[in-house]
């Protein structure tokens, strides 16, 4: 007589199965911790490594500790094999994001989690995990995308030494050193609050026009805190915000030092405008409250062609006229 599969092995060895999931899931956190250490110990130091050494080792073995003790007082069920694999997938994303994201070696965990899962919870279960952890890989993926794109552009140009490509929030204390200063900050604040226009179906696009991570108040503020004396902060905003740009230099105790509106096409009103400011503590008593508003930038003369100067602009930053 044929015997049919079981759907699931946890009838067969489910604490010895458990016992290799928690062997791995530290070796795992001690791993990641000893990454972490060594690149941010090889890095421009960005504040203490050690809570995040304690969390990624910490967590899980408390973690572990506890279903140690809940398996050893009741029976194993479901919800706490869903929870051994729910856990050790956030570790592993953890993990692949500190590390290098899709680049990271840690990413061949997903593998390993996904069969443990199948082993522990069963076929069904296997499945379920398996397209969640594609889910959370792809959304990775695309968390990435841009810093990607910036580094592949700075290697074919052959610009890697020459600037530092960082994939962080600027309102984050993390993402610039209190100590760093520099000359010139750039910044293209998306235009719009949210709630204000139709975002479209495009996350990248949507975070560039609508103020999902920082408004020109928050650019103006970073910038501050970080412009070396005399250093300037230059930004572009539409034309009819000014007043946000304004009060958001006065906010931040900016002088808007420069002004120059943004036609498109010659005969047209400007529809954005390009600002310099610098600290109003940097400059002289008599030209404070000053600001020196430059004739219309025309990118198109009237009949479509590109405007002269325009032309010039573009060929003074190395593209074609």
């Amino acid at each position: 007589m044929v015997r049919a599969l079981p759907t699931t092995l946890v009838t067969l060895d489910e604490r010895r199965l458990l016992t290799g999931v928690y062997v791995v899931r530290l070796s795992l956190g001690i791993a990641l911790a000893a990454a972490a250490t060594f690149v941010r110990t090889t890095e421009p130091a960005r504040g203490s490594h050690i809570p995040l050494v304690l969390a990624v080792v910490g967590i899980p073995l408390a973690f572990t500790l506890v279903s140690m003790l809940y398996a050893r007082r009741r029976p194993i069920g479901r919800a706490f094999l869903y929870a051994q694999v729910l856990h050790d997938m956030l570790l592993v994303t953890l993990a692949v994001i500190l590390t290098g994201g899709v680049q990271s070696e840690f990413a061949l965990f997903y593998l390993l989690l996904i069969a443990a899962a199948g082993l522990l919870l069963g076929l069904g279960g296997g499945a379920v995990t398996a397209v969640i952890t594609a889910g959370v890989y792809l959304t990775i993926s695309y968390w990435q995308l841009a810093p990607s794109l910036a580094r592949r552009s700075a290697a074919y140009n052959g610009l890697e030494s020459r600037y530092e490509i960082r994939h962080a929030d600027f309102r984050h204390a993390t993402a610039i050193r209190d100590d760093e200063r520099f000359d010139l900050v750039l910044g293209s604040p998306p235009y719009f609050p949210v709630g204000t226009g139709l975002e479209g179906d495009h996350p990248q696009k949507v975070a560039c026009r609508f103020e999902l991570r920082g408004d020109i108040g928050d650019y103006a503020r970073v910038a501050a805190a970080h412009l070396a004396p005399g250093g300037v902060f230059a930004c572009v905003f539409p034309e009819e915000q000014r007043a946000r740009v304004e009060a958001a230099a006065a906010a931040a105790s900016l002088a808007i030092v420069r002004r120059r509106p943004v036609v498109f096409r010659e005969g047209e009103p400007p529809l954005v405008t390009l600002f310099a400011m610098t600290r109003i503590s940097d400059l002289p008593d008599r030209v404070r409250g000053r600001t020196w508003v430059e004739p219309p930038l025309v990118i198109r003369t009237a009949d479509g062609r590109v405007h002269p100067e325009y032309a010039a602009v573009k060929l003074a930053i190395g593209f074609p006229p």
